[in-house]
């Protein structure tokens, strides 16, 4: 009924107060709404507690106003596929098989697509099991009703209609009653499952049939217009299914037929596949030509004519059908179809209609067919085919394409693969790549590995990598990481879909080495792709890319190094997940990696695989296999016989055997003794030519042997005890504040001398590196820093005069004496300890050393639980012996009690006397009361009491914490142990590097130095095999193909193992049914012997008797 001005102005204040914004609603912002909202919206709350948004409309509103509603004033989000459910209202009954694949497959694929589900919105029949199967899954699926007003409850059509008093916070809100509907009543109520209710009125009472007028039209102009798929899932039906399924594919609405779910459903399945199996029915179409306006699968004329018994008559758009039609009729019968059903003739010439012209558009689901999985399945397939006929200009190939894109929104790789190996599926390149894009960003591993065998262009996925960094889901950490590594925190705003961000990225997370990512290769597209799964954490698709690159080896080791530098960026990584794959990551290539060397090792012979493990990777700075496998810590690798083979010969470096450290002190002060059979030299690094004479040969010999790494390694232990010893014997002799060893002496120069070459030997090694950060962050650098620093302070504040006499005698300044005398103390004890790295090179000794580092972090757990309890029974203590005015003199000893007691009676002092008699202890001195007086009792209970606190306390250090701590030294211990052989091995690689990169030890560094730069002999000291320009790039060649072939045999050996474990997992299974058979088999027998032996018995009883 028409409304007036005055009750329109009221309804938009009505509406407004709900929050429904009506000038989204309205054309141009005009001032009445262009929807005729009735006087019912809001929301209900049913008795389940769940809530739901209505409102009521005019029958007759647009379409796109209606759409617009459902997205603007009920914030609905765009669908990506709307699921229209139509079916039997009255008498729906499926089994709960059925019933339960239905529920699950429509559930699945509205989640997998972003969709809408459309019902009637009665809480009847088929509407009732699509509720169910929302709450049972419990997922915010919106789940939109189309009821019709004249078919509601009078009662629930006064409850929904809107009231002013009965505003909430300026939303109407209706409790929707438990109201029982009587059988037969031509009422019914709303279903509480659903999630929005568009209430459709026509003005008329009990106007059944009225509520899919709008629906309809709805999802007709959401397919048309709107273009977005819609699929209907028919189940089960009468006469009012028929024909809403009827207009449906005669808009093109591609439609799920359920069998078995009954009705008309199984009639119209049971007459397809009668016309499909009859031979002299079908018209062979012309698969190029076909368009949607001529989607016919036959003639309707002549499939009509064949199965009635008398003529037809087919005018424009009707069909006459003679009601003697015995196919038809018998499968209604079998249908339990009504009579009037049976009796209607359009009905009849409805269902003909769709068999046969309108067949394009209906997918037939039984869940005993094995092409479909699920009700899922037959969706998507419906999906793709509206789809297709949608796009009916298109070829066959890009049809078999958008199936693809399809499948991939629902991450059905099956599917796609049917498609995929179909006659007419696109072999189109870069349409295929486009579509790996999708799937490299939603990290859909099957889809992506499908792709790739199927041809997807891998050029143009990376010629697009910045759009990949830009969509990927999972780069929150990478955002992190530019934000705190190259931004800096303030900025917000993070676009990693950019070239130079990108590039600065990469290098940062290279460390201290330089990735040039400018320079290409064949394999540069897979390598790239590999390089984003690994920063994207994705390692199934990582995996898979480094197993299409042809530098596996050091593509596994560049993925280590750039997760490496991700795990230690604790701000970057924040998540347990994030942790978990990083760790899974850096096992899995460090064993590719060892993997692919052990068939180089075994396939190749020993020349090859060193000039392998010794060539150089232009894109990583000119490293090798060995430099990259020590800047990922990659140890596994390290300890590889090839690269121990290779670490044994750059270790001797130019000689045969490694030589003894009596040897090199002997050649030290007798050079010439180079020239004997003490040392045994490479032949590749003397040249033994005529032409040079002896003095030539004798210099080349001692330059190999003297920068040999294990030459260098016995002079560094030499020259570092000596100076030591030294340092100790000036520091303990010759350094004083009264007389002769307050002068600037002999000894103390000469001590300072050498310890300025030494500290210039560190500068040099810097320089020698060419990175003073990759310096310091060894270590054992960090520790010589430290310890040079404490000693340059401790000898300046030893030698500051406070006042200089005429002799030359100077008086030192006490206080700075003394401090330095402190830090000369802590720096000799440093300078001892540092001898212990001399351990490294010690098979047994060696991981000890790195077992003491270990422990030290356990050690920190232990400290802080330790001070925790050392704190607590100190103040403990002091609450109970001490009063305010005991500390009025001596604060200190407050402090000083409060750690004292409590630290050494962990190493068993107790203080039981001081504790029992406080007055005259060191700490907390207290004044004792007279005996006999009331304050000495209560002083004496004080000290029981802490004498009880002892014991506590004792029992908690010594027999908890320590005990803990014992532990974890012990689980530490067991886990270096079990890997004692691996650690050794790469604790000798990180000697090896520091030896090459040094030069001979103080005071002959300087020379040595000078020498070298002189001379111009040395560039980069690693890389000591030197080929011409031709050799290099015939060795890579050939290097590369070995390489190359190594990774196929693995490839190959990996898909025979899968094989062998289906096969080996088929046969388990195969002798798991037999042994249950043949059990079965045997109580089979069991039973009836027993049955024979009970009959024999009954047999001789009846004769008996």
């Amino acid at each position: 009924m028409p409304f007036t001005s005055i009750e329109i102005d009221h309804l938009r204040k009505s509406v407004m107060r709900c929050g429904l914004n009506i000038a989204l609603l309205s054309e141009n912002n005009q001032t009445e709404p262009s929807i005729p909202l009735l006087d019912a919206f809001g929301r209900i709350l049913f008795s389940s507690e769940r809530k739901a948004k209505y409102v009521r409309v005019e029958s007759d509103t647009p379409e796109k106003e209606v759409f617009g509603l459902l997205t603007t004033m009920f914030n609905l989000q765009t669908p990506g596929v709307i699921l229209s459910v139509v079916g039997s209202l009255l008498g729906f009954a499926v089994s709960p098989k059925i019933e339960k694949i239905i529920q699950r497959g429509m559930i699945k694929a509205a989640i997998t697509t972003n969709g809408w589900i459309t019902t009637s919105g009665f809480n009847a029949g088929h509407v009732i099991s699509v509720g169910d199967a929302l709450r049972a899954h419990n997922h915010s699926v919106p789940c939109i009703g189309f009821p019709s007003w004249g078919c509601l409850p009078d009662t629930i059509q006064h409850i929904l209609t809107v009231k002013e008093e009965s505003m909430r916070k300026g939303v109407y809100q209706c409790r929707y009653p438990k109201l029982e509907i009587e059988p037969g009543s031509a009422r019914e109520n709303l279903n509480a499952n659903h999630s929005h209710f568009i209430i459709s009125d026509t003005g008329a009472v009990t106007d059944w049939g009225s509520e899919s007028y709008m629906r309809t039209r709805l999802e007709a102009y959401i397919k048309n217009v709107m273009h977005i798929p819609v699929v209907q899932v028919v189940l089960q039906g009468g006469l009012g299914v028929a024909r809403h399924l009827h207009e449906a594919v005669q808009s093109g609405t591609t439609s799920v037929i359920v069998f078995g779910s009954g009705g008309v459903c199984d009639v119209l399945v049971k007459l397809i596949r009668h016309i499909d199996s009859t031979e002299s029915f079908g018209v062979k179409e012309n698969k190029k030509e076909k368009k949607r306006s001529k989607v016919r699968r036959m003639s309707s004329v002549q499939t009509i004519d064949e199965l009635c018994t008398c003529k037809v008559r087919k005018d424009e758009d009707t069909v006459g059908v003679n009601m003697e039609c015995p196919v038809i009729q018998r499968y209604m019968d079998e249908a339990k179809l009504t009579e009037e059903a049976k009796q209607n003739a359009s009905f009849k010439a409805r269902m003909l209609e769709m068999a046969t012209t309108y067949r394009e558009f209906l997918i037939l689901f039984d869940m005993e067919d094995e092409h479909y999985d699920g009700l899922d399945t037959a969706l998507l397939e419906a999906l793709v085919k509206a789809q297709n006929l949608a796009d009916g200009d298109s070829n066959a190939g890009d049809i078999q394409l958008s199936g693809v894109q399809v499948a991939l929104g629902w991450n059905r790789p099956d599917f796609a693969e049917k498609l995929l190996n179909s006659d007419t599926a696109s072999k189109d390149e870069k349409a295929l790549g486009s579509i790996l894009m999708h799937a490299l960003a939603w990290n859909l591993f099957d889809f992506t590995e499908l792709l790739l065998a199927h041809g997807a262009s891998i050029a143009m996925v990376a010629a697009n990598m910045t759009l990949l960094y830009g969509s990927s889901n999972n780069t929150d950490h990478l955002k992190r990481f530019v934000k705190y590594h190259l931004r800096g925190p303030r900025h917000k705003e993070i676009n990693l879909g950019n070239k130079e961000t990108i590039d600065k990225m990469i290098n940062r997370l290279c460390g201290t080495y330089n990735f040039n990512s400018n320079v290409s290769n064949e394999s540069d597209s897979y390598f790239e792709l590999m390089v984003w799964a690994a920063l994207s954490l994705y390692p199934e698709i990582a995996e898979l890319m480094w197993s299409n690159t042809q530098e596996p080896i050091r593509g596994a080791l560049f993925v280590l190094i750039i997760l490496r530098k991700l795990e230690k960026s604790k701000k970057v990584i924040t998540t347990n997940h994030e942790r978990e794959t990083i760790h899974y990551m850096r096992r899995r290539f460090e064993a590719l990696a060892k993997d692919i060397m052990d068939l180089l090792h075994q396939n190749c012979d020993s020349t090859l695989r060193e000039k392998a493990l010794n060539s150089e990777w232009q894109r990583m700075g000119d490293m090798s296999y060995i430099d990259m496998a020590y800047a990922c810590k990659a140890k596994d690798f390290v300890a590889h016989p090839a690269c121990q083979e290779l670490q044994d010969k750059r270790w001797k470096r130019g000689l045969t055997s490694e030589v003894s450290l009596p040897t090199v002190i002997l050649i030290f002060f007798c050079p010439l003794l180079v020239l004997s059979s003490l040392v045994n030299f490479n032949k590749g690094w003397i040249n033994k030519s005529t032409t040079y004479g002896c003095f030539t040969k004798f210099m080349r010999k001692l330059k190999v042997f003297w920068t040999s790494p294990c030459v260098k390694f016995w002079m560094e232990i030499v020259m570092y005890v000596l100076f030591v010893a030294y340092q100790c014997y000036v520091v303990l002799r010759k350094i004083g504040k009264d007389g002769d060893n307050c002068r600037i002496n002999n000894e103390k120069i000469i001590l300072f001398v050498w310890f300025g070459l030494l500290l210039i030997d560190e500068i040099l090694q810097g320089v020698s590196i060419g990175n003073f950060k990759r310096w310091f962050n060894v270590i054992w650098n960090k520790i010589d820093a430290a310890m040079y620093i404490i000693n340059v302070l401790g000898l300046v504040l030893v030698n500051i005069p406070n006042r200089i006499q005429g002799n030359g005698i100077c008086e030192i300044d006490d206080r700075c004496y003394d401090s330095g005398r402190v830090l000369l103390s802590i720096s000799s004890i440093m300078f001892i300890l540092r001898l212990i790295h001399m351990f490294i090179s010690d098979k047994y000794l060696g991981p000890t050393v790195l077992m003491i580092n270990k422990m030290m972090k356990d050690f920190k757990v232990f400290l802080t639980m330790f001070v925790m309890v050392l704190v607590a029974f100190g103040v403990g203590y002091a609450v109970v012996l001490t009063e305010p005015d005991d500390f009025d003199d001596n604060p200190k000893t407050l402090v000083g009690g409060i750690f004292f007691y409590t630290f050494f009676q962990m190493y068993g002092e107790l203080f039981v006397d001081d504790l029992a008699n406080p007055e005259g202890a060191t700490y907390f001195p207290i004044k004792t009361p007279a005996a006999g007086t009331p304050q000495h009792q209560r002083s004496t209970a004080r000290t029981g009491f802490v004498i009880g606190l002892v014991g506590v306390y004792m029992a908690l250090v010594v027999l908890m914490l320590v005990n803990i701590l014992i532990a974890m030294f012990s689980d530490t211990y067991s886990k270096i142990k079990e890997r004692q052989e691996v650690i050794f091995k790469f604790q000798r690689l990180e000697l090896l590097m520091e030896m090459e990169d040094s030069y001979l030890p103080p005071p002959l560094s300087i020379p040595h130095f000078l020498l070298e730069q002189l001379l111009n002999a040395r560039k980069r000291r690693r890389k000591h095999l030197h080929m011409n320009a031709e050799d290099n790039k015939w060795f890579d060649t050939v290097i590369r193909s070995a390489v190359i072939d190594c990774l196929e045999d693995y490839l190959k050996m990996k898909r025979q193992e899968k094989g062998s474990e289906i096969n080996a997992l088929m046969e388990n299974n195969s002798k798991y049914l037999k042994e249950k058979l043949s059990q079965l088999q045997r109580k089979i027998e069991s039973i009836n012997s027993e049955m024979e032996s009970n009959f024999s018995q009954l047999k001789s009883f009846i004769n008996t008797e």
